[in-house]
């Protein structure tokens, strides 16, 4: 995890980028990380503006029941075990997840493939206050590593 914080103007911006352990990965590891994540953003002023992207390797899926305020309905694929984790920390911390909230070809949704598989786990999340977004896709083409493909366009 990683923070950057910047003053612009009279607005402090914090951004995490955050890499999330995978599937597979010992639920204590995924816990930790989830708990500073929140532990971070608990320390930001209630005035600044939160910003938090990166992979966090949750599978949140398209039924945004219960989690209205936080998610979109515009998700993809099934969802994992992960997935009630980062909607709990997003509900905490009035984030929401912004690539949710946008109708987008499947391919704009797309941040891992291998094979014939392809999930949605990558994702940019912020405090609603401060921060007009208009739209936020993930642009094909560009690979960050063999697996990933992500480029963000976030307005």
């Amino acid at each position: 995890m990683m923070k950057i914080k910047l003053v612009v103007g009279e607005k402090v911006l914090n951004i995490f980028s955050v890499y999330a352990p995978q599937q597979g990965r010992p639920d204590e590891e995924k816990k930790e990380v989830r708990v500073k994540l929140s532990d971070r953003i608990s320390e930001v002023s209630r005035g600044d503006i939160v910003i938090v992207a990166g992979d966090i390797n949750a599978h949140i899926g398209r039924d945004n029941r219960g989690y209205e305020e936080v998610m979109g309905g515009y998700g993809i694929g099934q969802r994992n075990e992960e997935r009630e984790l980062m909607l709990q920390l997003c509900q905490l911390h009035n984030l929401r997840i912004w690539n949710t909230w946008y109708m987008k070809r499947e391919e704009h949704l797309i941040m891992f493939k291998s094979g014939d598989a392809a999930a949605q786990i990558d994702y940019i999340m912020s405090r609603e206050e401060g921060v007009w977004v208009q739209n936020c896709k993930m642009i094909p083409g560009e690979e960050y590593i063999m697996q990933h493909v992500r480029i963000w366009y976030y307005r």
